[in-house]
């Protein structure tokens, strides 16, 4: 799979009045320019034509707009309001007619092509329109009466510096790397003839001295790699490595090496907003930054380059006379502590003597699991990574199932988990406490596809193990705990699966942070164990400590989130508060269409929850449409005579019965 093949487009879309003389050789050479600065250059002559093409973008697909002459009034207020359009330059037109108009995105009024091309084309006019992306947290007039919340911070910056981390402990061959990273820029621009000369250059004459002024020139390198951080592509970051490592360790040198203390550094925006960002070096210890001015492509600018992970503070927020936005931030100095607690037991938790399997655990866990998949196929793919190690190669597929069973591919999952146990029992018989483990994950599987009397066969033979080997882990204890009560439920034991719930608490409270994932996933159990019970105020408040954890400590729209929102969806269907009840429904199956495949059983599932609370609010044509979705993913997972499939036909007819 081409790692460019998801990479978002750099569009430029032009819609021209067919009046409008484009045959001098000066316009030519002027539109040619702009091929070398955007990777895609759409002409249109037709408005219509130019609509259709826009609207169906996706929303992700940023695209900057020039549009001629009288042709401006027609399709900006069409188009002004779509996210994917970032700005728009008018040609040929008077400024007058749109000075007064609220179009914000218009940036410039122009009488001729040229020099509309000479400012497109210019490097400075492209920094400025690189968009930031920021995770915020509170700012500093929030409440101080916790220190915890006056200095708390988002889930995605521990991940971030998890994911920066792990970049830079990579040691490889800089030769292989550097081969690699340009093999993907020269797939990803192989229709740019500009970019491809600017690759060639790159191979031919960079050295690790060379990173921050190859960082500063507008080319392939700069679009990508700030792409790539701002959506914390795992793939394009891990693809980049070389250049990462060489441009974080040049610019720690020159922090290190800096005598200036204090700077106060401003950022402009393709929004009319400023940033203003107060930095104190003596202070800043969790953050790398300096000023690369002298080493910069940029020449004529003055610069402060901040590394990859940095956090900012939000001090202020107002807008100007003139409309502008001033944002005033200032570099962080201190750290969540809860998070910074929570980090280290993730560091723990992927840590492997192999960086890039630590690179496909840390995808695996911020719930990225296409892109955890593709690792992990990779390195199963590499003779030199598994040189002949099987039990690296059974730990991989061991996580390669893992990562097939959260995806709904079922047979696939138990494949590698049965390839997993073979490669330990014929190579490692010593290591049981995998076996053990790989064991208690068929287990949930067996549970997923309702075969509970194989999921009790294998959680019992795995505490079996467990117990055994005489060096019986806690954690996995509580994870077997665990297991056991969701099998117990389904068995309709429910105190018996509160009370390993309950035991499984008490271990995972002594041996991890609070607000760790898995308390999560723990209390989300629990609260299904009080619905069955029909105790819907426990069941809730459980739910919604889960989901405290979890809005904390995940990344945005992580797939486990699903699971609560789910929940929380069934309890208030069962409190007969059916527009809550739909409202956390649609976003549980929101976060399982955009995560997981189409026919995964936890969708289906969804699916046939959001049914009943729409035939409860008599929106029965809905009602089929989910139930008729959900009984299509059962039929390819079930049997024909499964009481999913017969109870889900059942709620169909009966819902047609009152259509």
């Amino acid at each position: 799979m081409s790692l460019g093949e998801n990479f978002p487009t750099r569009r430029l879309v032009m819609l021209l009045d067919i009046h409008l003389n484009l045959a001098s050789s000066a316009t030519q050479r002027s539109l040619s320019h702009l091929h070398h600065i955007f990777i895609d250059v759409e002409t249109f002559v037709d408005a219509d034509e130019c609509v259709d093409f826009i609207t169906d973008l996706d929303d992700n697909d940023g695209c900057t707009m020039v549009v001629s002459g009288s042709l401006g009034e027609y399709i900006v207020p069409l188009i002004h309001l779509l996210p994917h359009i970032k700005a728009i330059y008018m040609l040929d037109s008077s400024e007058e007619q749109w000075k007064n108009e609220d179009y914000r995105k218009i940036r410039g009024v122009y009488s001729d092509i040229q020099s509309l091309c000479n400012r497109l084309c210019s490097p400075s006019h492209h920094r400025w329109q690189e968009p930031l992306s920021f995770s915020t947290f509170p700012p500093v007039w929030v409440s101080s009466s916790s220190d915890h919340q006056a200095e708390k911070q988002e889930a995605m910056f521990m991940y971030a510096q998890l994911l920066r981390d792990i970049l830079l402990e990579m040691n490889e061959n800089r030769d292989e790397t550097k081969r690699e990273m340009l093999e993907e820029c020269r797939q990803l621009y192989s229709d740019n003839e500009a970019q491809l000369r600017h690759i060639a250059d790159f191979e031919r004459e960079y050295t690790a001295e060379r990173a921050v002024w190859w960082f500063t020139k507008d080319t392939f390198l700069y679009r990508i790699l700030n792409q790539a951080l701002r959506t914390q592509d795992i793939i394009i970051l891990y693809k980049l490595r070389l250049f990462i490592k060489d441009l974080y360790f040049q610019l720690k040198s020159l922090h290190d090496e800096a005598t200036t203390t204090t700077y106060t550094v401003f950022r402009g925006q393709v929004m009319p907003v400023l940033f203003q960002i107060d930095v104190d070096s003596r202070q800043s210890i969790m953050n790398t930054f300096a000023d690369i001015h002298h080493l910069s492509a940029m020449g004529e600018e003055d610069e402060v380059l901040f590394s990859m992970g940095a956090i900012f503070r939000i001090l202020s927020v107002e807008q100007s006379a003139d409309g502008v936005w001033h944002v005033c931030l200032r570099l962080c100095t201190d750290e969540d502590k809860q998070l910074a607690q929570l980090r280290e037991h993730m560091r723990k938790q992927i840590w492997h003597p192999r960086e890039r399997l630590r690179l496909g655990k840390l995808a695996l866990e911020m719930g990225e699991f296409t892109k955890a998949q593709i690792l992990y196929k990779a390195m199963l793919d590499d003779a030199k990574f598994i040189h002949n190690d099987s039990l690296l190669c059974a730990l991989l597929h061991s996580d390669l199932g893992a990562i097939y069973g959260h995806c709904g591919q079922y047979a696939d999952c138990l494949r590698e988990y049965e390839r997993a146990i073979t490669l330990n029992e014929q190579h490692h018989p010593s290591n049981r406490l995998a076996v053990a483990s790989i064991r208690c994950n068929r287990s949930a599987i067996f549970s997923l596809l309702e075969e509970y009397d194989r999921a009790l066969i294998e959680c019992q033979h795995a505490i079996a193990i467990e117990q055994s080997t005489g060096q019986a882990r806690p954690l996995r204890l509580a994870t077997y705990d665990e297991q056991m009560g969701e099998i117990m439920i389904a068995k309709g034991k429910v105190s018996e699966a509160l009370t390993c719930y309950e035991r499984a608490q008490t271990v995972r409270l002594e041996h991890m942070s609070g607000n760790h994932p898995d308390l999560a996933s723990l209390y989300n159990k629990m609260a299904s164990a009080y619905a069955v019970q029909e105790r819907l105020s426990d069941a809730y408040a459980w739910c919604k400590r889960a989901l405290t954890i979890q809005l904390d400590c995940l990344p945005p729209g992580h797939i486990a989130l699903s699971e609560t929102y789910a929940l929380l969806g069934n309890i208030a269907y069962g409190q007969s508060q059916y527009d809550e009840a739909r409202r956390q429904q649609e976003s549980a199956l929101a976060l399982q269409e955009r995560n997981l495949s189409a026919n995964h059983v936890l969708t289906a599932h969804t699916h046939v929850s959001l049914a009943m609370t729409l035939l409860a609010l008599g929106e029965y044509k809905v009602a089929a449409e989910h139930t008729t979705r959900a009984l299509a993913v059962f039929r390819t997972i079930f049997p024909s005579e499964h009481q999913e499939i017969q109870l889900t036909q059942e709620l169909l007819n009966m819902i047609q019965r009152e259509q």
